[in-house]
């Protein structure tokens, strides 16, 4: 397309604005030049379509999403009639970002698909590649991780074909967040990104930077680099109108004053957050659940429970299926505090599934670690749940983790040695009162084989008490003062299955430090009950 003069000089004034991140700049020159009648008249109307396109942009980037949406979708009106097909895939592309900023993600994958098409047919490398990495983006907030590893790769790939130098270090530090999430922390870690933000002049790459390695710092409890990574987003922030990346610096300060243990500070920041006039729906789904965390950790589980069903809400609509696991995992917690012990059970057990579905290790791991600590569970489910823990932070090589659990174990056996005693005169069954025939017959037929050493087989439906029935049997037998083990089989993923029914010797496998018993022989002598 020949572009008139006048549209060549005031595109590249645009374009410059945008390089230093001037955006309410661009917005009110585009909008001087088309409410002005004089100056309108001197663009043609395709070229009013691109003016449309750059302010749609910009409003996007002051997140002014509503605004955006209409503006994009007059200048697609435009472009749509045209043979411009580098303005119309740009076009769409913009169209998909505000869809997904507004939680349409289904629609914005439709859009990112179509940029990505027309982008390809002009072979356009640097137009492909950001439909691409939104796609991953996408893939990623679906919780597909593997999925938007590979797009990132062909990202990576494809930047080596752009004239950009930084295309390929902002794909690689996307792709550290993948790991990140996957706890895969060494391995992000050692994606080179040029030593980040330290080597390039581009301040939305350098912010970027800081933010990642601010996120990362947090999950590994080192906080005093979180917080120097996070001071220098802030001053970049500060001076540019890099409104969404305002929205990561606050929901990582939070995380950062919630691990500090400063709760009141972390409410702030969350509340700074859904105050803005148009947060994402990816940042509301997030800052409900995170702020669900600081309201239980200050022990307000009416607020938590009330700011959980709002995050729950939010969550759904765009389906972020790692906040659903991380949520389930409040719900856990909030249940445990009402001693509701079913519902927490189900709550936790919900969490740990699909997490490990997902292969969000890192929050998986959290999530046994809390449900370790939960009295919803008896003794042995709370212990297996903490050495499951455990053994997800060595592998992910999170030290003060680790140390967490330790101390959660101390915490537990010093418990249980203190009410040991006065668990002694329990040993006996518990007396069965019943009246009715069928349970009578039950019972007649545990006497019989109460003492045997071959393998019973309880059924019944959900809720008829076979555990208290196993337990039952247990207490009347010889075996009454030796280990009573229930396991939960299906709460084992089955890559560790082996190793804890059967446990392990030191050095078996990267992690495995010492020799450890695995469940069975732990209830030598003693009733083992599968469910």
């Amino acid at each position: 397309m020949i572009l008139t003069t006048t549209a060549r000089a005031l595109f590249n004034k645009l374009d410059e604005l945008i390089r230093q991140e001037k955006f309410d700049s661009v917005v009110n020159m585009i909008e001087s030049v088309l409410l002005d009648g004089d100056s309108s008249r001197d663009f043609p109307v395709v070229e009013q379509g691109i003016l449309l396109l750059y302010k749609a942009e910009s409003l996007f980037r002051l997140c002014k999403f509503s605004a955006s949406e209409e503006t994009i979708l007059r200048s697609l009106k435009i472009l749509s009639n045209t043979e411009i097909n580098e303005q119309f895939a740009r076009a769409k592309f913009v169209r998909g970002q505000v869809l997904q900023a507004l939680g349409s993600l289904e629609s914005a994958e439709e859009e990112f698909n179509e940029s990505y098409v027309y982008f390809k047919r002009l072979d356009d490398v640097n137009g492909m590649l950001k439909p691409l990495n939104r796609l991953a983006n996408i893939a990623y907030l679906e919780g597909k991780y593997e999925k938007a590893a590979d797009f990132l790769k062909r990202c990576v790939q494809l930047s080596q074909r752009s004239d950009d130098d930084h295309d390929s270090m902002a794909y690689r530090l996307n792709l550290r967040r993948i790991y990140t999430i996957q706890g895969r922390f060494a391995e992000a870690s050692g994606i080179s990104c040029a030593d980040d933000a330290r080597v390039t002049d581009d301040r939305l790459f350098q912010c970027h930077a800081f933010l990642t390695r601010a996120h990362i710092s947090c999950l590994t409890l080192d906080v005093d680099c979180a917080a120097e990574t996070l001071e220098n987003a802030f001053h970049l922030i500060h001076d540019t109108d890099l409104m969404q990346e305002a929205i990561y610096y606050r929901e990582y300060s939070g995380l950062l004053a919630y691990t500090r243990g400063n709760y009141a500070k972390a409410r702030e920041y969350y509340h700074k957050v859904l105050d803005m006039p148009e947060p994402t729906a990816s940042a509301v789904a997030q800052t409900l659940r995170m702020l669900t965390d600081v309201y239980i950790a200050e022990e307000k589980f009416a607020i938590a429970e009330e700011t959980a069903v709002k995050a729950e809400a939010a969550i759904t609509r765009i389906n972020e299926r790692i906040e659903l696991g991380a949520l389930y995992r409040a719900y856990g917690q909030i249940h445990t505090h009402k001693q509701e012990a079913e519902s927490a059970c189900d709550d936790f057990k919900r969490s740990i599934d699909l997490l490990r579905e997902i292969g969000a290790r890192y929050e998986l791991a959290l999530s046994y670690l809390t449900a370790g600590k939960s009295e919803s569970y008896g003794f042995d489910e709370r212990m297996r749940h903490l050495e499951m823990s455990r053994m997800l932070f060595i592998e992910m090589d999170v030290p003060k983790r680790v140390e967490q659990v330790k101390i959660a174990f101390a915490e537990l056996r010093r418990a249980a040695n203190v009410s040991a005693a006065s668990r002694k005169d329990d040993l006996a069954a518990p007396a069965i009162i019943t009246g009715n025939r069928q349970m009578k017959e039950i019972l007649a037929a545990v006497e019989r084989i109460k003492n045997t050493s071959h393998t019973v087989l309880i059924t019944g439906e959900t809720g008829t008490g076979k555990d208290l029935l196993a337990e039952y049997i247990h207490r009347s037998s010889t075996r009454a003062n030796k280990p009573f083990r229930i396991v939960n089989t299906a709460a084992i993923p089955s890559e560790l299955l082996e190793s804890e029914l059967f446990g392990y010797r030191k050095g078996t496998y990267t992690g495995a430090t010492h020799d450890k018993a695995g469940l069975i022989e732990s209830a030598e002598e003693g009733t083992f009950l599968f469910r």
